[in-house]
């Protein structure tokens, strides 16, 4: 985790935990929820509106603002 404010960390954690355990695995040729439980999970998934902004371009002006208070 490489931003400058790591304290929401937490807040993430679970919205990983799901996209990883519903994805399909090369190895195993389904998901991990699947290969557990033998179903596919009927999820919806709402994703914060933080994840749907342009996060390359708020990421580059908040290293711009961080690196001039710096200076």
């Amino acid at each position: 985790y490489c931003y400058f404010s790591q304290n929401e960390w937490s807040f993430y954690l679970s919205l990983c935990e799901i996209c990883y355990n519903y994805s399909i695995h090369k190895f195993i040729g389904q998901s991990p929820f699947h290969d557990n439980y033998g179903f596919h999970s009927n999820c919806n998934i709402d994703v914060p509106p933080v994840l749907l902004q342009d996060t390359a371009s708020v990421l580059t002006k908040d290293w711009a603002s961080h690196f001039d208070a710096l200076r």
